[in-house]
């Protein structure tokens, strides 16, 4: 049920249209401090810096569209993974974090974007695949509105993807009217994580440890950009 608090009325129980899900709002984790012990242990390592911010991690595809598909792997489910990793690391310093879907349902795409609505980032993550088996690497594809915002976010985060050892394919601008760019109502910018066209590169996509890693390349870009945001 989608409870909505009405401006000077009470709160109201809507039930959801049967093929909409709610989005999912994580928010930031709480330490929890160990309690005292009289053994003496090595000084704890400075606390990471906390960061305040409210992001959409939007895993693209899911329930009847599973998106491109090779043999043991679709990806519906390897969006969701990524975004997920994603969403925990975030969460973890400080930030609050909405994802659209948390499950193998569909989405329509303009709810995607409505759920940018107060956010400072919206984030949808793909995987590609391509006619030619050559192309490899990750793609930022930023907005035709030329936000600078979403620029600076997408450039981060090329940035931060390549240090965890996705090799960089292109960063450019949107070329077909993406409605989740075109409509969010906040900085947007969408990541193609690899080519599950490309036969090494789906089997790097498919394995657990290095859909980690791309998160963590994904999470320290945001958390860049949202340290430096203007």
């Amino acid at each position: 049920m989608l409870m909505i608090d009405l401006v000077g009325c009470a709160t109201q129980s809507i039930a959801p249209p049967p093929d909409f899900a709610a989005p999912v709002i994580i928010p930031p984790a709480i330490a929890i401090p160990n309690p005292p012990s009289n053994t003496q242990v090595a000084p704890p390592k400075p606390a990471p810096q906390i960061i305040r911010g409210r992001v959409v991690i939007d895993p693209g595809h899911g329930g009847k569209d599973p998106g491109a598909q090779i043999p043991g792997l679709n990806e519906e489910s390897l969006n969701l993974a990524v975004s997920r990793a994603v969403a925990r690391r975030l969460s973890e310093r400080g930030v609050t974090v909405v994802l659209t879907r948390n499950s193998d349902v569909f989405i329509e795409l303009a709810d995607r974007a409505a759920a940018g609505s107060h956010a400072d980032l919206f984030v949808s993550i793909h995987a590609d695949s391509n006619p030619s088996p050559d192309k490899i690497g990750h793609s930022i594809i930023l907005p035709q509105s030329g936000d600078r915002r979403a620029t600076e976010a997408g450039r981060y985060i090329d940035r931060q993807m390549a240090a965890a050892g996705s090799p960089s394919h292109i960063v450019r601008m949107d070329n077909r009217g993406l409605l989740v760019l075109r409509q969010a109502r906040c900085p947007a910018i969408l990541i193609e994580l690899g080519f599950l066209s490309n036969r090494t590169e789906a089997a790097r996509l498919a394995s657990p440890a290095y859909q980690e890693r791309l998160a963590q390349g994904i999470a320290d870009g945001i958390l860049t950009y949202l340290a430096n945001r203007r």
